[in-house]
């Protein structure tokens, strides 16, 4: 995307967590829905930038679907 520079389409699940809990088999009643954002826009074509998109695209999609960083700490 960053070389082409494309547009990335950031698309975020709200709900899969709770209708498919760890360690269990079978998906529970709940509602799951699909949010596609705004594109985010690469700022250059070279890796660090392929990193800045990387982390913008995540950062939308983490707030988009209400769900806490499990990567940080």
């Amino acid at each position: 995307a960053g070389r082409s520079r494309l547009p990335v389409l950031r698309v975020a699940l709200r709900g899969p967590r709770a209708v498919l809990r760890g360690g269990l088999w079978f998906a529970r009643r709940g509602a799951v829905s699909i949010e596609m954002g705004a594109a985010v826009v690469p700022d250059g074509g070279d890796f660090a930038a392929a990193l800045r998109l990387r982390q913008r695209a995540r950062a939308a999609i983490l707030a988009a679907s209400g769900e806490p960083d499990l990567a940080e700490g």
